[in-house]
């Protein structure tokens, strides 16, 4: 109110009303009129035909939602096919060791004749040793080429292996689809996969292989698949949990890997 009760303000009001009153009575009021009515009415059908163009261009809320939808079940069947294709890769893998591993002249055979399980310590004895090249380090296999275990110490005749669900286990690994790598673990109830930062893109089901990161295992030995992961929020890394392939409870014979000569094999016997 202090500023319209200034004498000069309400005096150039007074004179602006009456500018305004006197155009709109005379011909020049009536021109001006006419110019801004044919500057705006283009400019107002134009804005209308674009905000029309727009809306024809836009989406409905309906379709919006359908190529959502449609979104998620395409990223599920991509999921679903990549699931396929590391099960098919596991079963040519396992048919591939199953006809090989016998007969290669690259392993030892031998049978296990002790086996110890106490206070999380689980080794076996085989009945092939440093006679036939056995040494520390060599990783041990299945028939069917899954890793089982690792020689932690060889005699002439005999050799001690430690198997995957002993607590000592420390295998370097790699995932075969997203090339995750981390290091196998056993603490007594489940294999874990320790180490992997939570930037990795590594899914369920997918297969577990030796690395060869270090020089301590010969890359690509099969050791199971991924089961779990989890992204907790108390974690810095991933939670991962790993099904062993090899049938460790019902083990007869076993193959080493004699030709591979290992760097170090403090990966399992710390």
């Amino acid at each position: 109110m202090g500023r319209w009760s200034d004498p000069n303000m309400l005096s150039i009001l007074i004179i602006l009303i009456v500018s305004f009153t006197i155009l709109n009575w005379t011909p020049i009021g009536d021109r001006a009129e006419s110019v801004m009515l044919k500057i705006l009415t283009p400019v107002a059908s134009l804005s209308r035909g674009a905000y029309q163009a727009v809306i024809d261009i836009l989406p409905e809320e309906e379709s919006v939602t359908n190529l959502k939808n449609q979104n998620i079940a395409l990223r599920e069947q991509i999921t679903d096919l990549k699931s396929e294709v590391i099960a098919f890769r596991e079963l040519e893998n396992l048919s591939y060791a199953r006809a090989t591993i016998p007969e290669s002249p690259n392993l030892v055979k031998g049978d296990v004749i002790f086996q110890e399980m106490l206070s999380g310590k689980s080794h076996v004895i085989l009945n092939a040793g440093s006679s036939q090249n056995v040494e520390a380090g060599q990783p041990v296999v299945n028939s069917l080429g899954m890793l089982v275990g690792i020689v932690i110490s060889a005699e002439n005749g005999t050799s001690r292996i430690q198997l995957l669900n002993d607590i000592d286990t420390n295998v370097p690994v790699i995932s075969e689809y997203s090339r995750t790598q981390g290091l196998l673990t056993y603490n007594t109830n489940a294999h874990t996969l320790k180490y992997v930062p939570k930037t990795e893109e590594i899914t369920s089901k997918e297969l577990i292989l030796t690395s060869a990161l270090g020089g301590q295992f010969p890359y690509g030995i099969m050791i199971g698949s991924v089961t779990r992961v989890t992204n907790a929020k108390s974690n810095i890394m991933l939670e991962i949990d790993v099904q062993i392939m090899a049938d460790l409870r019902n083990i007869n014979r076993l193959y080493i890997l004699a030709a591979f000569k290992p760097r170090s094999h403090n990966q399992v016997a710390d």
